[in-house]
C-alpha cells in the first residue's frame, strides 16, 4: 500500500482501490495463512526454525501477536482512509478527471452529477 502514496504525483483514482485492495488481503491473512506464516508453520512440524527450538507456547504466541497485529492494522487503514472519506476522493476523481469525461454530447450532460452531488453534500452547499 505505501508504494502506490510514495510517488511524487499520487493519481486519486487510485486510492480507493489500494486500500480496498490491502483491506481484503489482511482480511485473507486473518482467515488463513501467508507465504511467510506457511514457513513458520512448517519449520513448527520440525521443531526448529533458523536453529531455534520453538515450542507449542511460541506457536500459540506467534498466533495471538499476528491476530493482534494483523487486527490494529486493519484499525489503523480504516482510521487512516474512512470508507466515506476515500468514496469522496473517487467522487472526486469522477468530476475532475477529464480523461473520464464521456465524448458523446448526450452523455456528458448528466455524467457525474450524482458524485458532483455527493462532493457538494460532503464539503458544503448544494448549489443546484
Amino acid at each position: 500500500m505505501n508504494l502506490p502514496f510514495q510517488t511524487e504525483d499520487v493519481n486519486i483514482s487510485s486510492i480507493q482501490p489500494v486500500v480496498n485492495m490491502t483491506l481484503a488481503s489482511l482480511e485473507d491473512l486473518m482467515n488463513g495463512p501467508g507465504e511467510a506464516e506457511t514457513t513458520f508453520n512448517e519449520a513448527l512440524q520440525d521443531g526448529k526454525l533458523c536453529g531455534i527450538t520453538l515450542t507449542q507456547a511460541d506457536a500459540q504466541t506467534f498466533s495471538r501477536v499476528r491476530t493482534d497485529y494483523i487486527a490494529e492494522v486493519t484499525k489503523s487503514i480504516k482510521k487512516r482512509f474512512p470508507s466515506e472519506h476515500v468514496g469522496i476522493i473517487a467522487d472526486l476523481d469522477t468530476v475532475n478527471n477529464a480523461s473520464r469525461y464521456s465524448r458523446a454530447d448526450s452523455a456528458l450532460k448528466s455524467y457525474g452529477l450524482e458524485a458532483l452531488e455527493r462532493v457538494c453534500d460532503h464539503y458544503g452547499e448544494r448549489l443546484f
